[in-house]
Formats: structure tokens, C-alpha cells, sequence
């Protein structure tokens, strides 16, 4: 659902005219001009974050983009590739064929590998300006973590594969011979990524993540009771932007970014984006306290939008730890077969396999869902300076005619056909 979609009314309270909002007899002018004066500041951000989010998507595939997404995307293949061939040669010998092939592709997937590195690295940076509106810098410490543990499973993969394919580089076969050398780098890597997916899992077994906050199957439960899902409105919002009414208007900007930011670090861009859409519906029904057929319809609508993006986000939190589970596998029985040699090849194959067959699970993430993989997008956090709600007033809206005036620096957000 659109922005646009969500305001199907004309916002301007200081005019009469048709499409106005229609406000209860019992309602405070003061009150509801307060709060529409922060929800047309919502609306703008939401809408600001939806096109962030839009670019990022068309820009995909565009550009210098398209490295990044080549070295994530092909590092999965070609780095799967490598780890499966050698967890073959551990089963059935190897013909010169198959060893030259294991050879260029460790070759090939750590030099992709190396690029992967330097994306997560690109990722942090914007993470960690994302953060200082969230406070979340989980995701931003996590990256930069992954950036130096994947240009060293890189190098050791290039340096093992040149020491397969040439006499040359026996110096390091070594690397190739220690069973310790890629489970233990691997294992460091997990273990930073896994942390984050035991806070994500915790809190979402726990109920304690903002998705589970927002209350959507009470949200259903009392679409037929309007006076309980009023009330439920002023819960969610005073619970999500508590005090939102009497703030400034670059105060309450202020909140609406940093609570999208939150959202967008906790449950994921995607669903995040959805509950910012449901919160500017509540905060319309707050300002109207009239429920009519049509705001129950966008309520319904949005709050099942909400429903499939948040349970897509809690999916990809469980596959993504049973992919770190698999790969840490890898170290512990590297160790054992270490120390067993009757079964040291078998377990050193199955090692091999542990780790290649995740990366392909890894692959249909950063192929399919760009937003929820281990290297998600990064949509950038809206920018206070670039919403024209503020600029129309100097972000000090005083009385309805300047909250009309906001209003129309909005009306190319709304349906033509709602404002006519």
C-alpha cells in the first residue's frame, strides 16, 4: 500500500471545502490541529523513506552496485564451489581435471570473497550513519567485523588454491594440509554474525521485538468496536512517539526518523517500512476519532501487509541461524577428525560440505530477498533538511491556516482524484 493510499483525504483544516476532514463534535480543535500537524510530518517521512527504499532497489543491478552485488552473490557460488570440491576429494580421488578446477575456483571465490569483504565494509558505513538516528549500532559493528574476517578467508582461500595448482607456491601448502586453517576463520566469522541472530531470535520468541509491539491481531480483533481501537490508536502511538502532540515540529521529525530507523534495525526494512504505514493510519483515526468504512478497510488491508513482511523477516531470522549453525559445525569436526585418523577423511569431507552446502542456502537470500540476507540493503535514513512540511512553516506551524499550508506542499502525496 502507498503513502498516497493511506491519506485518501484532503489534510487542509483551515479550509471548509470538500475532502477536509471530517472531525467529531466532541473533538478539540487545539488537540486535533496538533495532531495533524505531526501527521502530515509522518507522512512525508514515511513517504521519503519509501522512495530511499525504491532507489536502492533500481539501483540494484546499476553501476558500481552490480560489483557488489556480483562479489556477494558470487562469492556464494564460487566459495560453495571450492568447499564442495574439496570435500569430494576426501571421498573419491581426484583427477588432474577435478584438482585444477577446485584450484581456479578458490582462486576465483577468494578474490570474490576479498570484494565481499570490501562490500560488508561499504555497508557498515552507511549502518553506522543509519545508527545515529536508531542507537541500534549492532548491525554497523557486526559488518565491519565481517569485513576483515572475509578479506582472510579470501586471502587463505587464494593462497591454499595457488598451492593446489603450482609448485610455485608450496610455501603455503601448509594452509592446505592444516584441517584447522578455513573451519576456525569461518567459526570467527559466524560467531559475529550468530550473535545478532540470537538478539533477533530472543527477542522474537520472547515477543519482545517492535514487530510483535504493534499489536496486530488486536489491532484485527477490534476493527468492529470502535471505541476499543480508538483507544488501542492512542496505545500504539503514545507507546511508539509518546508525546508526539506537543512537540515541535523538527522535534517530533526527529522521532518519526529515528523510530523508522528503529523499526528498520529490529524487524527489518521491509516490515519496518509497513508499521510506520499502519502508525500514520492509527495517527489519522486519532485526529478524526471517527472510524468510517474506509479507514477500517486500510486498517484491515495494512495490518495483514504488516502480518506477511514481519512473519518474511521472522522466516529469514530462523534460516539464517540454521545456516551459522551449519557452518560453525565445520570447526568441531575438523577437531575430531584431527584426532581420529581412521575416519579422518570422511569427517574432514563432511567439514568441506558443512560449509559449502549453507552458502548456497546464502545464495538464495542474496539473490531473492536483498533486504533480509546477511548483507541487507541499506536504505539511508531520511534527512530532517529535505521535508517540506518544516520548510513550509520554518518547522513551527502555528494555527490551522499554516497547518493548511503544510497540507498543500503535500497535496502531489494524494490521489488527484481525492483532492479535486
Amino acid at each position: 500500500m502507498t503513502v498516497a493510499d493511506l491519506m485518501t483525504t484532503n489534510l487542509d483544516l483551515a479550509t471548509n471545502q470538500p475532502g477536509a476532514l471530517i472531525l467529531a463534535p466532541q473533538a478539540d480543535n487545539a488537540r486535533v490541529t496538533d495532531i495533524m500537524r505531526v501527521t502530515n510530518i509522518m507522512q512525508e517521512v514515511v513517504q521519503k523513506k519509501d522512495e530511499h527504499i525504491h532507489e536502492v532497489l533500481d539501483t540494484r543491478w546499476k553501476g558500481r552496485n552490480t560489483v557488489k552485488e556480483a562479489c556477494i552473490i558470487g562469492g556464494d557460488v564460487t566459495s560453495s564451489a571450492f568447499s564442495v570440491f574439496q570435500g569430494v576429494s576426501c571421498f573419491v580421488a581426484t583427477s588432474a581435471a577435478m584438482t585444477v578446477t577446485a584450484g581456479v575456483c578458490g582462486v576465483v571465490g577468494g578474490t570474490i570473497m576479498i570484494g565481499d569483504g570490501l562490500v560488508a565494509g561499504s555497508l557498515a558505513i552507511a549502518e553506522f550513519k543509519n545508527a545515529r538516528e536508531s542507537g541500534d549500532y549492532t548491525q554497523a559493528i557486526k559488518l565491519s567485523l565481517c569485513c576483515i574476517l572475509e578479506i582472510g578467508i579470501g586471502v587463505m582461500m587464494i593462497l591454499i588454491s595457488l598451492s593446489i595448482l603450482s609448485a610455485a607456491f608450496t610455501l603455503f601448502a601448509c594452509l592446505a594440509a592444516n584441517p584447522y586453517t578455513l573451519p576456525i576463520i569461518w567459526l570467527v566469522l559466524f560467531l559475529v554474525i550468530v550473535g545478532g541472530l540470537i538478539k533477533s531470535e530472543i527477542r522474537i520468541l520472547s515477543h519482545e521485538d517492535l514487530g510483535s509491539k504493534m499489536l496486530l491481531d488486536e489491532i484485527s480483533a477490534k476493527l468492529d468496536n470502535p471505541d476499543d481501537l480508538s483507544a488501542l490508536a492512542n496505545q500504539l502511538i503514545e507507546q511508539h512517539l509518546p508525546h508526539i502532540r506537543t512537540k515541535s515540529s523538527q522535534e517530533a521529525a526527529d522521532a518519526m526518523i529515528k523510530l523508522t530507523e528503529k523499526f528498520s534495525a529490529d524487524i527489518g526494512v521491509e516490515a519496518g517500512q509497513e508499521m510506520m504505514k499502519l502508525l500514520l493510519i492509527l495517527m489519522r483515526l486519532r485526529a478524526t476519532q471517527v472510524v468510517t468504512e474506509e479507514l477500517t478497510t486500510q486498517l484491515t488491508v495494512q495490518r495483514q501487509i504488516c502480518d506477511e513482511k514481519l512473519k518474511a523477516f521472522y522466516r529469514s531470522v530462523h534460516v539464517r541461524c540454521l545456516q551459522a549453525v551449519l557452518y560453525m559445525s565445520a570447526f568441531p569436526i575438523a577437531v575430531i577428525a584431527a584426532n581420529v585418523a581412521k575416519v579422518a577423511n570422511i569427517l574432514n569431507g563432511v567439514s568441506d560440505f558443512s560449509i559449502g552446502v549453507p552458502l548456497q542456502i546464502g545464495f538464495y537470500n542474496d539473490m531473492f530477498n536483498p533486504f533480509r540476507r546477511t548483507y541487507a540493503l541499506v536504505a539511508p535514513a531520511v534527512e530532517r533538511h529535505t521535508l517540506q512540511t518544516l520548510a513550509a512553516t520554518n518547522g513551527v506551524p502555528n494555527g490551522p491556516a499554516e497547518v493548511g499550508a503544510i497540507a498543500n506542499h503535500l497535496q502531489p502525496m494524494i490521489p488527484q482524484e481525492q483532492v479535486d
